[in-house]
């Protein structure tokens, strides 16, 4: 670093000298520094392209006139006059939708399930969200997963998808059957209603904290280790016995870091088999300490997809260039370190 520095004023100095003197910087930088050479014969990373998750900006951007909406998917997903995302992670919505559930949690993050605790589906809670991933859609977005913060309320133990009292299981065992048929439900009723194809589909997010407790302002919900297994057997039996599979796969488990991230995998045993991408967020470690975690290496030697699916910048205001600046840093750490296929925000439309 100390060396870049010590250049910089020469640099401005010699900078001066050309301009007055005709002297070439080009020609002295050419000769003081080495070549450089790119190969592009050489496939060094697979990357499958940039996304966000819907959740929870869509219940807000799925309530908005029709004009408005295609303004912002027309900037999100349109590749000619916006991002043009190529990735959506679909939030299959766990929570009740009276109004002290809603009120319960920060604005639209109480995402509603659209199976009811009688056993019905209303599938028109779901369309805000759903308007949002159909704008995808038509624009060309060209992944798709469908993930889940946490199993229906009437299918935990708290009766409440913000967590359990100790940040404990949440999820009923009773119900670990409903649970991923549910999962599996959502998959079938959107590629057979709007064409959308679930490329993979999420059980958990971030299972192994215990952050998940009751009175949260989100939906969350801890698994131990051996109900993730449980779960991850029973939603590959689902996907195939609904004839989902292989074209919706499983992806897992979308730890709050590459390390966590590691442990888990390391952990799932025969349930590994049933897993065709790994999910992980990029919250806790430091982006230089990225290069010691071989989740990487461990998932192709594996034959698994490596995915960052999930990441957000919250430490500044949106006006403050280190918003910029701390983004900038941990994309490059993710994709330069952890060498991940994917890369996804939280949600691309802040609300608060």
């Amino acid at each position: 670093m100390l060396k870049r520095l010590l250049w910089l004023p020469l640099l401005q100095v010699l900078l001066v000298v050309s301009v007055v003197s005709g002297f070439s910087l080009s020609e002295f930088v050419s000769e003081v520094l080495p070549p450089l050479s790119i190969s592009i014969s050489d496939t060094a990373q697979q990357f499958e392209g940039w996304g966000t998750s819907l959740a929870w900006f869509a219940e807000y951007v799925g309530s908005l006139s029709a004009s408005q909406q295609d303004m912002v998917a027309d900037l999100l997903f349109d590749p000619e006059v916006g991002l043009g995302l190529e990735i959506v992670r679909f939030n299959v919505g766990g929570s009740n939708t009276s109004a002290d559930a809603v009120t319960s949690m920060r604005p639209f993050a109480a995402v509603p399930s659209v199976l009811l605790a009688d056993g019905s589906y209303d599938w028109a809670l779901g369309d805000k969200q759903a308007a949002v991933l159909k704008a995808a859609h038509d624009r060309g977005t060209i992944i798709f997963e469908a993930f889940s913060n946490s199993p229906p309320w009437f299918m935990t133990n708290s009766g409440d998808p913000s967590g359990n009292l100790d940040g404990a299981d949440n999820l009923a065992p009773m119900y670990y059957d409903a649970y991923v048929d549910y999962l599996t439900e959502v998959v079938q009723y959107y590629h057979d209603e709007m064409n959308v194809t679930f490329r993979t589909v999420e059980p958990f997010n971030e299972p192994s904290s215990r952050v998940w407790q009751l009175g949260n302002r989100q939906e969350g919900c801890h698994y131990d280790l051996s109900t993730q297994r449980t779960i991850l057997q029973k939603l590959a039996a689902s996907l195939s016995e609904k004839g989902l599979s292989p074209e919706t796969g499983i992806s897992a488990s979308d730890e709050a870091g590459f390390g966590q991230s590691l442990a888990s995998f390391l952990q799932y045993d025969e349930s590994l088999s049933v897993i065709d991408q790994i999910n992980t967020h990029s919250y806790p470690e430091e982006v230089k300490a990225l290069a010691q975690i071989p989740l990487e290496a461990v998932a192709t030697a594996a034959g698994k997809r490596l995915w960052m699916s999930e990441y957000a910048s919250g430490n500044y205001a949106v006006s403050d260039i280190r918003a910029g600046l701390d983004l900038s840093n941990q994309v490059l750490g993710d994709l330069k370190l952890g060498k991940v296929q994917a890369w996804a925000y939280w949600q691309v439309c802040e609300l608060q």
